[in-house]
């Protein structure tokens, strides 16, 4: 008997997670328009009826019944509606290990049409609203998910090997999460050198400590703003900012506006 074992590969696969924060059913009308609707998230669009309008780089997408939009994260775009548009909508994040997110390579708002079948099962099993319906729901998200990767032909990174001092590093950054989080600090925490600590980690992680710790911590504040009732000040406090100035200008690079207004552009 043999038996093939790639531990990277199942450790990959365990800490890969779809995080999803939203899924509602929408009747949209005229109000239904945005200039700028950048955000950490992806969106997906299962179209049941009506008309609509997403545009970005100079291009205009027409949002048609029967078919699937993947808007990925990151991507500037505005939509609009001139009459009505009814959609079951999905905001997800697809996560690996190093908390990169899958869809943050995808340039391009992809459409998959022809879909009726699938969007008639979504709708299904968002409206049964019980636990095996759930789990259909999001294997059919994956599936959508992995299509739109496919089709951008964006080349996925190998399955990377984390050492055990990456690992508690990692960990380490979690439960301390703020934004004056030094590696310094990690290290002593871990008992190694400061340098160690950094050589390694960009090694492993394919990015800086710096950078890294920057990011989660702005992923931390989009996700409250988007997800709790904190005002601005309270995250910008509890995440260690000098200041929501600070703060604002920070995110504002990130995401491409300032808080208040990410907070307001919200919406399906």
């Amino acid at each position: 008997m043999i038996i093939e074992e790639k531990a990277a590969f199942s450790r990959e696969t365990e800490k890969m997670n779809m995080h999803i924060s939203t899924i509602s059913y929408a009747y949209l009308d005229h109000k239904w328009r945005c200039k700028s609707a950048r955000a950490a998230f992806t969106r997906i669009y299962f179209v049941k009826a009506g008309r609509g309008e997403m545009h970005y780089a100079g291009k205009t997408v027409p949002l048609l019944p029967g078919h699937i939009y993947v808007v990925p994260c990151e991507l500037d775009f505005s939509y609009n509606c001139e009459d009505s548009l009814e959609k079951l909508y999905c905001h997800v994040q697809l996560l690996c290990y190093n908390r990169r997110d899958l869809c943050e390579d995808l340039r391009e708002i992809t459409d998959l049409p022809d879909r009726e079948e699938d969007i008639e099962r979504a709708i299904s099993f968002w409206r049964a609203g019980d636990v095996l319906s759930a789990m259909q729901l999001k294997e059919l998200l994956y599936r959508v998910l992995c299509e739109a990767i496919c089709q951008s032909g964006v080349k996925t990174e190998d399955v990377r090997t984390y050492s055990p001092l990456i690992k508690k590093a990692v960990t380490y950054i979690e439960k301390n999460l703020r934004a004056d989080l030094t590696a310094k600090e990690v290290a002593a925490a871990l008992f190694v050198s400061d340098s160690r600590l950094q050589k390694n980690f960009r090694r492993e992680m394919g990015v800086s400590f710096g950078k890294y710790v920057s990011s989660r911590v702005l992923a931390v504040a989009e996700e409250q703003l988007r997800l709790s009732g904190r005002t601005i000040s309270e995250i910008s406090d509890a995440l260690g900012y000098c200041d929501r100035f600070y703060f604002s200008r920070v995110f504002g690079t990130r995401y491409g506006t300032s808080p208040a207004r990410y907070r307001k552009n919200l919406s399906p």
